[in-house]
């Protein structure tokens, strides 16, 4: 049975960034009240919301939205801001 690692892979052997949800390699699962998407554009694409107001929502816990695992690591702009 084949890894999961290689659906990350074109045939060539580059990353395949054209994954979405579980499949992209940087993707972030999000909790929503309808249930678990596999990335914050694909909870966006379900309930007719933009990216950007479906990642509020999660990073603001409103309305039963969350981030599956919360991000315990700073992300590059709040380092560099430091």
């Amino acid at each position: 049975m084949p890894s999961n690692s290689n659906k990350l892979l074109t045939l060539d052997g580059r990353l395949n960034l054209k994954a979405r949800g579980d499949n992209h390699p940087l993707a972030r699962a999000v909790i929503t009240p309808t249930g678990r998407y596999g990335s914050c554009a694909l909870a966006a694409e379900a309930h007719g919301l933009s990216k950007a107001g479906a990642k509020n929502r999660a990073d603001h816990r409103i309305g039963g939205w969350r981030w599956e695992k919360e991000n315990t690591q700073s992300t590059k702009r709040e380092t560099r801001a430091r």
